[in-house]
């Protein structure tokens, strides 16, 4: 997976315009994949997930989110990818593989 580290323009206003208060350390989490995402009218649900073997992942997390909350979230990541080529890049090439799964199954 490609990473990108550098903040865009959009992403240093939107940590500008939300304060944040520091409580003490916060912890971070690694995950291979999102394994489900639920949502609902109040809240919404992602499930994160360790691979434990060739295509194989066990749940490690789940995260509740106000789905407003939520919504800006992926809103923000539209905006970052729209302004980035190599993010529109590496969408557009996880898009293809998912297209070609999805033509797969249909035979």
């Amino acid at each position: 997976m490609k990473q990108v580290s550098k903040n865009t323009d959009a992403q240093n206003k939107a940590q500008e315009q939300q304060p944040i208060i520091q409580g003490g350390p916060m912890q971070v989490i690694y995950a291979d994949r999102i394994l489900n995402v639920g949502f609902g009218p109040g809240v919404s649900k992602l499930t994160l997930g360790m691979e434990t073997g060739p295509n194989t992942f066990a749940p490690i997390l789940s995260v509740v989110i106000p789905t407003i909350a939520f919504m800006e979230a992926m809103q923000a990541l539209g905006k970052t990818f729209s302004e980035s080529d190599e993010m529109r890049t590496v969408i557009f090439d996880g898009m293809d593989k998912v297209k070609a799964q999805l033509e797969k199954k249909k035979t």
